[in-house]
């Protein structure tokens, strides 16, 4: 009988403690602060945005979401990406990430470089016409170009007859109306082209001005060992940035005529108004 009060009152000791214990863990875990989540803005896709296609603020939106949830390559501002071009698909509901659109500051290929409805055409150099190697990309030059026995003045200045004039006859009595033919020369200016290449003939063109470099190309060297090193030197090759009516000047250029660039200042795009100089107006060059 003994015993079993003993037993008795011990369970309830335990119990006592334990429901004590209990009580304390609870109180514990309404006491520890609530976990604040930070969120971040990222930009994600609105719609299935094709490789190689221009971004545009309408295929983008900035979404709040958890910041452990953001990608570090996410982009993080739509005006960032705005105007840039895809290097590959970026799906609906999708980060868009960085590695993905071509920036421009990173080395991506040439065509993401060339703004639309422009060209890029590769023009060869030596180091005169190259500037001895001063350009880089960025740079915007003029370029004049040398013509040799290409169609162009040679034959004189046509006569021309002015509209007939009436010089009036006076007579007694009567007056009569006469008809003369008055012939002139005409203005001398330059001629216009024949069909064939005139011998002897040579003349210079400033036929491009304010042209931007794209790039320049300086063949490669190599150390003792064969390993590539730093391209430093002459550009064998210039890339310029030209529109398509450019492009086909300039690719007539090439196969007629011989060229030299000269080096604008960065801050100057104004276009001198220039014609010609070459063998017609040879003498015009004591009143340049």
């Amino acid at each position: 009988m003994k015993k079993s009060r003993v037993l008795v009152l011990l369970a309830l000791l335990l119990a006592i403690i334990s429901t004590f214990f209990l009580y304390q863990y609870i109180e514990g875990l309404r006491k520890q602060p609530e976990v604040q989540v930070k969120y971040g803005n990222v930009v994600v896709a609105l719609t299935d945005i094709p490789q190689h296609t221009k971004i545009t603020e309408a295929m983008l939106e900035l979404k709040s979401v958890p910041e452990e949830a953001i990608h570090k390559d996410a982009v993080k501002a739509v005006a960032d990406i705005v105007g840039l071009t895809t290097k590959m698909d970026i799906l609906s509901g999708e980060q868009v990430f960085k590695s993905k659109v071509a920036s421009k500051e990173e080395k991506t290929g040439l065509s993401y470089q060339i703004p639309e409805n422009m060209r890029a055409i590769v023009v060869p150099t030596s180091e005169v016409s190259g500037l001895a190697g001063y350009l880089v990309a960025g740079d915007r030059v003029d370029i004049l170009v040398n013509y040799t026995d290409r169609p162009g003045p040679g034959t004189p200045p046509a006569l021309t007859t002015a509209p007939a004039t009436q010089t009036p006859i006076t007579t007694p009595g009567t007056t009569t109306a006469v008809t003369t033919p008055v012939t002139t020369t005409a203005p001398a200016t330059r001629p216009a082209a024949t069909s064939a290449p005139i011998e002897g003939y040579v003349e210079t063109i400033t036929q491009f001005q304010n042209i931007e470099v794209l790039a320049i190309g300086i063949k490669p060297t190599l150390d003792e060992n064969g390993k590539l090193v730093e391209n430093t030197g002459v550009p064998t090759s210039v890339t310029l940035l030209v529109t398509p009516q450019q492009a086909e000047v300039m690719s007539y250029m090439l196969n007629s005529g011989s060229f030299q660039m000269t080096l604008r200042n960065p801050v100057d795009g104004l276009k001198v108004p220039l014609d010609h100089f070459g063998t017609d107006n040879f003498d015009d060059w004591r009143n340049r």
